[in-house]
């Protein structure tokens, strides 16, 4: 169990199965799948059915094909509950990209952390309005985060971080990694899950410019969204971007 649970540092798992086209399906996560240990290189992971099916029951509740898509659904489409969505000028949207467009417009007109933040701030005091002080504390993490990384030189240059301010990247990656082991857990078709991966795939390259844009989005909105610690995740991300062997330079983005 424990070669499943260590991150790899230097080198990636390829089985003998797997090709270019089935890395390129599996890309988008890259870094969970290198962290988990298995296979980057083919549809099904290169693990025994019986630890995707405790991997997907234990972290996501899932037991069968229909809870499985659920929250494929769920994941790719970013949270999109009735719960956590909320009305504004952008329309009926989800969390995340409400807390997204804000900073935004907040950060275009101003250009300064700290006014963005000072204006979140005096928003959350505004009980008519729709930021409350749960906006404050993603921004002050996705800050945290994005010092983190320009310290260990992950952020590209001229990514400016807060006017992209990803909220797509990590549920993406996580989208897949679910795909891959509901198949190893014999829940979906391989067939099935190639075209799922397939959209995900498609909408990556639409958001990022490479896949150094795409793993900065991915440890941002890991810290943000999921209140992960995400230095554990920089080594990871830095093997995904400068191996040779990594798929991600393998692999044309």
């Amino acid at each position: 169990m424990r070669r499943f649970l260590r991150a790899m540092k230097t080198s990636f798992v390829y089985a003998k199965e797997g090709d270019d086209e089935q890395a390129r399906l599996v890309a988008p996560a890259l870094i969970n799948t290198v962290q988990i240990g298995i296979s980057c290189n083919t549809v099904a992971p290169d693990a025994p059915g019986s630890f995707s099916r405790k991997f997907l029951k234990d972290k996501y509740g899932i037991t069968d094909q229909d809870s499985l898509l659920r929250r494929v659904n769920e994941f790719f489409y970013h949270f999109n509950d009735e719960s956590l969505n909320a009305p504004t000028k952008f329309g009926t949207i989800t969390h995340s990209a409400v807390f997204t467009n804000i900073v935004k417009l907040y950060y275009e007109e101003s250009g300064d952390i700290t006014a963005v933040r000072k204006a979140l701030e005096d928003a959350a005091y505004d009980k008519g309005g729709i930021v409350d002080f749960s906006y404050l504390r993603r921004f002050d993490l996705f800050v945290s985060a994005m010092g983190l990384l320009e310290d260990k030189g992950l952020l590209p240059s001229g990514f400016d971080t807060l006017k992209i301010l990803p909220v797509d990247a990590y549920y993406d990656g996580l989208a897949v990694t679910l795909v891959r082991m509901g198949v190893g857990a014999a829940y979906l078709p391989e067939p099935d899950a190639r075209e799922i991966l397939n959209d995900v795939v498609q909408t990556a390259r639409g958001q990022y410019r490479s896949w150094r844009d795409f793993a900065a989005a991915y440890m941002m909105e890991r810290a943000g969204f999921t209140d992960y610690v995400i230095e554990p995740l920089a080594d990871t991300a830095l093997a995904c971007l400068d191996s040779e062997d990594s798929p991600w330079n393998r692999l044309a983005y």
